[in-house]
């Protein structure tokens, strides 16, 4: 009997053994910052660094769409469940994990998605 791996992989699990940089992003900031986020995004496409990120705010999801414009690697940390299937937003994954530059990864199963989200709406309705 096999353990099941810590980690759910979509995509070449072999980009996670190279050097990264992790990118966080905040919801409020000012304005200068925003563009600053864009550029380094940018510098970071068009010189081949590795980036792992959560990507869920709207900016970041922005950076995602700015990095995957390059041959060079992205992996996408998921804050949910794994995906059943691709997403098609912000950006479309089959196409580029394909190409084997997107890593898809989460902690979680394609169950914990389901439950997750009734515990949330259930707390929005108190």
């Amino acid at each position: 009997m096999t353990a099941k791996p810590a980690i759910q992989i979509i995509g070449d699990a072999g980009i996670l053994d190279r050097p990264k940089v992790a990118r966080f992003c905040s919801v409020k900031c000012p304005g200068k910052l925003i563009l600053e986020t864009y550029d380094l995004a940018k510098r970071f496409r068009n010189e081949g660094v590795l980036v792992i990120s959560g990507f869920h705010l709207p900016m970041e999801q922005e950076c995602l769409r700015i990095l995957l414009r390059s041959p060079h690697p992205v992996i996408w940390c998921l804050a949910r469940g794994m995906y059943r299937r691709l997403p098609t937003a912000p950006i479309s994954c089959r196409p580029v994990v394909a190409d084997g530059r997107l890593v898809i990864a989460s902690r979680f199963s394609c169950g914990l998605v389901r439950r997750g989200m009734q515990r949330y709406r259930r707390a929005l309705r108190r």
